[in-house]
């Protein structure tokens, strides 16, 4: 099986990882090129308007967009430093099973569509959601979604995908044409009388949940239900088909 999650807005400073790792190229990496070119010609205005952010932030990314070739590249899983890399916790993953992991997780990506563990990647800061027209598409959805649910299908040869992202990034995939099993993971605290998803610790479980997947190799989805990381259990009176639901409280 493969899951995916969603990129971090947050980025590690200056990551650390083992320089003699197997690094991977992105699989779209003209595509994002040419995003990454369109964004170089916007003002540090512009930015601040179109992401929604800071001036200081809209400052950090047009200086990271005016010095796309010549700045470092990191791999992404060492680079992403959001809750739910916090829970997936790369720098206590036993370096035997990277493999592993590099096989079994896809993070989607506004910038890159989408991307494996080790790919080699710029630092950036560029949503999904954000109302970017490029080659004739309306929006990064747009832009994004036939290649990426294309290269998923023969990524995935039928096996299961476990949908781990938010819904901004998992939309961009169409499980009709995936030509596999589409699984959602949804992880629920029990909060004022009910079952619900809190977005931090969601976020930290679907990310220690792809971690639990790299390290146990589940192949069906029914093996997913032996997941109790972080506290949390299977709760088959809230699942379905194809959809599986994990509390705690």
């Amino acid at each position: 099986m493969i899951a995916i999650v969603s990129p971090a807005k947050k980025l590690n400073e200056r990551p650390e990882f083992p320089e003699n790792l197997p690094f991977t190229e992105p699989v779209f990496k003209e595509k994002a090129a040419r995003l990454a070119e369109y964004l170089r010609k916007l003002s540090p205005e512009d930015l601040m308007q179109l992401m929604e952010i800071s001036p200081k932030l809209a400052r950090l990314n047009y200086e990271r967009f005016q010095n796309w070739e010549p700045q470092g590249r990191y791999p992404a899983v060492y680079l992403y430093n959001g809750d739910t890399y916090r829970g997936l916790d790369i720098q206590s993953f036993p370096p035997d099973k990277l493999s592993d992991l590099q096989g079994s997780l896809r993070i989607i990506s506004g910038l890159y569509g989408i991307l494996r563990p080790l790919d080699l990647i710029m630092p950036y800061r560029l949503e999904m959601k954000r109302p970017i027209g490029i080659d004739g598409a309306r929006d990064l959805y747009d832009y994004w979604k036939d290649d990426v649910t294309a290269w998923l299908r023969d990524d995935l040869q039928g096996r299961p995908l476990v949908n781990l992202a938010s819904k901004e990034y998992a939309q961009v995939i169409d499980p009709g044409k995936l030509e596999a099993p589409f699984i959602q993971v949804d992880f629920k605290d029990f909060h004022n009388g009910k079952y619900k998803i809190m977005g931090l610790y969601a976020k930290r479980a679907r990310g220690n949940m792809a971690r639990w997947m790299a390290l146990n190799r589940p192949e069906k989805p029914e093996d997913l239900q032996a997941f109790d990381g972080l506290g949390y259990r299977y709760n088959p009176e809230l699942s379905a088909e194809n959809h599986l639901v994990f509390t705690r409280g």
